[in-house]
């Protein structure tokens, strides 16, 4: 496990809603009965934010693995709180969520502080998002966007590339420049339902369920990058792919300090499995060799002035 200094990034789980039915994320996949009902709370976040040597060191990332954060009420005051504490703030949204008065404050606060990023997961346009993004409205996600960037904020437009989308990729880019994102990232989706899966590259070395499955040489993400994740009940865990699954590992932050939490047995049990036959079955899946080099990257591209 990772020591109290040495922690670069929190994954931030904020809520356990979220607007969206996403085939590929796991509300749709598994089924999991701890959802709807949880937000995390900003005096959570000061708690945690009290018991780190130096938050300014520390980058906070608001995914969105089981939730939306914008479905958080909160959302506002805890990002302020970070930007004020912490070194970088980055969410995940969909931004079909929201009200206009929020997206307005938030584009100011990111103009205000200059460490705090949105990223807008919009898969493809009016024609298509909507057939991964299910429940999201592609023009109420315009507005949202137009809004946080007409108050300041920094946005980047976060591309999938599905099936149905990938000959929209070029038009996605441009569309983020002529609304003054600051960049542009998209990746081809690695989950989902097979039919709208993009057939992989032949460079990309594949090896199929039953080799990962037996894989025991793991390649830690968590511990190659010094990061933890918090789900929205104030849990402490390795990471967000053990959240869920029957190999959850938690401690909750409520109950105990972050100090102690840090030497929960649990965790460095799991670290002792690696490389053998008792290796954890979701680190396998998450993080073994073969798994890595299976998967795809996001393909990032800053927006300069000069392409506007």
């Amino acid at each position: 496990m990772i020591a109290l200094d040495q922690i670069k990034q929190f994954e931030i789980e904020s809520t356990n809603y979220c607007n969206a039915k996403c085939p590929g994320c796991m509300r749709s996949m598994y089924p999991i009965s701890d959802i709807d009902n949880n937000h995390l709370r900003l005096d959570q976040i000061e708690k945690l934010t009290a018991q780190l040597p130096d938050p300014k060191k520390i980058f906070m990332y608001f995914g969105g693995s089981l939730s939306e954060p914008m479905m958080n009420p909160y959302i506002y005051e805890i990002l302020e709180h970070c930007c004020i504490h912490y070194d970088e703030v980055e969410v995940d949204t969909n931004a079909s969520v929201g009200k206009l008065d929020t997206w307005k404050a938030l584009g100011k606060l990111s103009k205000e502080y200059k460490n705090l990023v949105f990223n807008f997961s919009i898969d493809g346009l009016k024609d298509t998002n909507h057939i991964y993004r299910v429940n999201t409205d592609f023009d109420k996600i315009m507005r949202n966007l137009e809004t946080y960037i007409a108050y300041g904020g920094i946005a980047w437009w976060k591309f999938i590339v599905f099936v149905h989308n990938q000959h929209q990729v070029e038009q996605a880019r441009q569309k983020a420049i002529s609304m003054g994102c600051e960049g542009f990232k998209h990746m081809i989706a690695n989950r989902g339902p097979d039919d709208i899966l993009v057939k992989q590259d032949k460079k990309m070395i594949q090896y199929n369920e039953e080799e990962i499955l037996y894989e025991t040489e793991i390649v830690c993400k968590t511990k190659k990058k010094n990061f933890l994740y918090i789900d929205n009940r104030f849990n402490l865990m390795p990471c967000c792919h053990l959240r869920g699954s029957n190999s959850e590992i938690k401690v909750n932050l409520n109950e105990i300090s972050l100090v102690d939490a840090l030497q929960y047995q649990g965790f460095k049990d799991i670290e002792n499995g690696w490389n053998t036959d008792d290796c954890n079955f979701v680190c396998k899946m998450a993080c073994g060799k073969k798994r890595q080099l299976s998967l795809r990257g996001y393909n990032e591209q800053r927006i300069s002035s000069n392409q506007i």
